[in-house]
């Protein structure tokens, strides 16, 4: 799969979707790797007495999955393939799993549907074990992620002479409840809200459009994750600046109304932000400072600070930074 623009934002909730795969077990042998690519430890005769369809429907429902040596699933901060390069002992690690459909599809072949981090090379191999032999997976296609299947996907060939199709952002989520929340603006301010909801997580709209991600913090009260698909908004006293914030490569304004110049300004932004490997970000003022040095000025905006968050996040800033602008912060 592919994401673009500010679907990019979504990979993180993508890995999160059940997954589904098409595997095949060559019987025989076990391997560092757990598939027919890593070193062979030991070899041993087939047996074959045993129902293949039978077997495998033994793996359907939650399992508590012991995880292939060669893993990116770190211990002490360590993953376990560099243990296992480094010649050290590889700590035993499971992952609590959920098989939901196994399907015989001959020679050894299976289709699984399984929820995220289920690993097909663990299957071949217990599967091997559990019918008293030696096996690893032989090979392996997935057909499947959350609502996109294989049938849906285009090859290079076909991106030579057609434009790739693209789909909503919103199917990445579908996995999730949808919700209407109001007032949106405590969401695009990144404020914890009240919902009435079982799940631990949930997608926020606005317009028909996914903008946050938000997870249970504790019986009906949920809070924004740290990286969803909303800017995030910070206020700042100058007297009370935060000390955690994350590097930015901001720019700095009141931006009122998003004109050709503000858009250029920010696409610049982001584009250097993404250069210097940091989020993109916004300081801006509230309230205007020309109403705090000309209070008896009629002073006349295009936009209100909660269009101003619409359209900035819109424009895929990450950050905004709302500055209490006053005379004492001007001769600080």
């Amino acid at each position: 799969m592919v994401l673009c623009g500010k679907s990019c934002k979504l990979l993180q909730f993508l890995s999160d979707t059940d997954k589904e795969y098409i595997g095949q077990i060559e019987f025989g042998k076990s391997t560092s790797t757990d598939d027919i690519w890593g070193k062979v430890e030991a070899e041993k005769e087939v047996n074959l007495d045993f129902s293949f369809s039978e077997e495998l429907q033994k793996f359907v429902g939650k399992n508590h999955q012991l995880v292939p040596k060669t893993s990116n699933k770190k211990v002490n901060g360590k993953k376990l393939m560099d243990y296992q390069r480094e010649g050290l002992e590889v700590p035993k690690v499971y992952s609590d799993i959920e098989i939901y459909s196994m399907e015989d599809l001959g020679d050894y072949r299976f289709k699984v549907a399984c929820s995220s981090g289920t690993y097909v090379r663990s299957i071949c191999r217990d599967l091997a074990l559990n019918t008293n032999n030696l096996g690893c997976m032989k090979s392996l296609r997935r057909t499947k992620v959350g609502r996109f299947t294989i049938n849906q996907a285009q090859t290079l060939e076909d991106l030579e002479t057609h434009e790739p199709v693209l789909y909503p952002s919103i199917y990445v989520l579908d996995h999730l409840d949808k919700i209407n929340y109001q007032p949106i603006e405590d969401v695009y301010q990144g404020k914890r809200i009240r919902l009435d909801n079982s799940n631990n997580e949930v997608c926020i709209l606005d317009a028909g459009q996914p903008i946050a991600i938000y997870e249970k913090e504790r019986e009906g009260l949920f809070k924004s994750k740290k990286r969803s698909m909303v800017m995030e908004v910070i206020r700042i006293d100058y007297l009370n600046v935060p000390k955690d914030l994350l590097k930015s490569s901001c720019c700095i304004g009141f931006f009122d109304g998003l004109h050709t110049g503000h858009q250029a300004l920010l696409d610049n932004c982001i584009l250097k932000a993404k250069e210097l490997g940091v989020q993109s970000g916004l300081i801006t003022f509230d309230p205007d400072p020309w109403k705090i040095f000309f209070p008896d000025r009629v002073c006349r905006h295009i936009t209100t600070l909660e269009d101003r968050i619409h359209l900035e996040n819109a424009m895929g800033i990450e950050v905004m930074y709302v500055i209490t602008f006053s005379k004492d912060f001007c001769s600080f």
